[in-house]
């Protein structure tokens, strides 16, 4: 994920403070569908860099192998058929050669990059963080953004970082193991910082943890065309053996960032085989001034991972897939 004042996307400029897109001017009108495809594609990619990193992480993998033991027999079998085959001459690079960096996330504030990702060593940075003056340069080590932990977090599974600059401060979203109790249970924090790099400070409890639905992970802020702040995050069903199934949540948050407001709303659930028990990783963006909510479905891990989209009336839903 790239987040960013404004950058040039497939169909637009992007707006990485409300998430809109608006037309390059002078660029001649596409057919809707095909420029939809253009787009999708791009994304696409994007995510698929962020995936392969991901998968990388060895902090992540090994933790959910041990939350979720037999998860690979509860995977179903979907036909994987009529989808067109990697393009090993696609424009993807990798940008950290011999680094693992899983769950990926740029900040792009006054013309500097930060790159900030998941613990990847139990002895290391909570959350590196690594910054440059370009995109495929990060020649610099990467720092620890976020050196202390709030006290209900066990070190050592820190990670999916969301960072947003709202006024002069920055946010910072993350998941952490609650405690170290068994079964091990995952919750979402916030820090605030007065610089992009940190240090960031956390707040002493955690944001969001439903408990009664094994933990709650992925947070993404979202600014809707109002100026209001959202949080979209999952709850972590699946991270129990069983028939359980995750979902996606909304909530409005305070214009800190730090707070949540009213009541949190499901807007996506498993209703399609290829998901399995699980929908994860939300990531709302709004093109044409429409909703578009893009997911991930089933187990990392496995080669039934997918992208999925919904199409949103708004940041609290309801959302409907539309294929």
């Amino acid at each position: 994920m790239i987040r960013q004042e404004t950058t040039r996307a497939a169909a637009g400029v992007v707006d990485g403070r409300t998430g809109t897109v608006a037309p390059v001017p002078g660029r001649p009108k596409l057919d809707r569908r095909l420029a939809w495809a253009l787009r999708v594609s791009c994304l696409l990619g994007l995510v698929a860099l962020s995936a392969s990193a991901s998968m990388a992480g060895t902090s992540r993998a090994t933790d959910l192998a041990a939350r979720a033991p037999g998860a690979t027999q509860t995977v179903p079998e979907v036909a994987l058929t009529g989808l067109p085959p990697a393009d090993p001459d696609a424009p993807g690079r990798i940008v950290t050669p011999d680094e693992s960096v899983p769950n990926p996330f740029v900040l792009v504030d006054e013309g500097r990059y930060y790159l900030y990702a998941s613990q990847v060593r139990f002895t290391g940075a909570s959350i590196p963080v690594r910054v440059s003056d370009e995109i495929g340069r990060w020649d610099a080590p990467p720092i620890d953004a976020l050196p202390v932990l709030p006290a209900w977090a066990a070190h050592g599974h820190t990670w999916a970082p969301d960072v947003r600059r709202l006024g002069d401060r920055y946010v910072m979203y993350m998941t952490a193991r609650f405690g170290a109790g068994e079964p091990p249970t995952q919750c979402i924090g916030v820090a605030v910082a007065d610089r992009p790099e940190g240090p960031f400070e956390p707040l002493p409890d955690p944001l969001v943890c439903q408990l009664d639905r094994h933990g709650s992970i992925d947070p993404r802020s979202f600014v809707d065309e109002n100026g209001d702040l959202w949080l979209h995050w999952k709850s972590d069903d699946n991270a129990r053996e069983g028939s359980t199934t995750s979902s996606i949540y909304a909530q409005r948050l305070d214009a800190s960032g730090t707070s949540l407001q009213g009541e949190a709303v499901r807007i996506l659930e498993v209703d399609q085989a290829w998901e399995g028990r699980i929908i994860e990783a939300p990531q709302m963006v709004v093109l044409d001034g429409e909703h578009w909510l893009f997911y991930s479905g089933n187990w990392f891990n496995q080669p039934v991972y997918g992208l999925g989209i919904a199409h949103c009336e708004g940041p609290a839903g309801p959302c409907t897939k539309p294929f």
